[in-house]
């Protein structure tokens, strides 16, 4: 009965990991990010834009559940678990972020 709460939040997570790897598969089938990601006519947002930002959501809604208390019955309401946790993914999102801004920064063309 106690896994209850931990089983919902990885449901919502997974679902919003889901949610942006169909975001990321339309892109390819669109042909670039840039064309994914343009408005499409009336200013509407295209499906893959739509569908990284409810992923997003999710996976924030699941990251944030992890610091209610309960929700994960084996940290025993120690936010120094949770605290750990977040530097782990945080120091893992920051190498990969900074790899793929200075490859792009690498593609573009120098400005006049």
């Amino acid at each position: 009965m106690e896994l209850i709460p931990t089983v919902v939040a990885l449901a919502i997570g997974l679902v919003g990991f889901g949610l942006m790897i169909a975001a990321f598969v339309s892109v390819c089938q669109r042909g670039s990010w840039q064309q994914a990601m343009r408005p499409e006519a009336g200013g509407r947002w295209p499906p893959p834009r739509k569908l990284m930002v409810a992923g997003a959501a999710l996976v924030w809604l699941f990251a944030a559940l992890m610091f209610i208390p309960g929700v994960v019955p084996w940290w025993d309401y120690s936010w120094g678990h949770g605290v750990g946790f977040g530097f782990v993914l945080g120091s893992a999102f920051y190498p990969l972020m900074s790899a793929m801004t200075r490859q792009r920064a690498q593609d573009q063309p120098p400005t006049p």
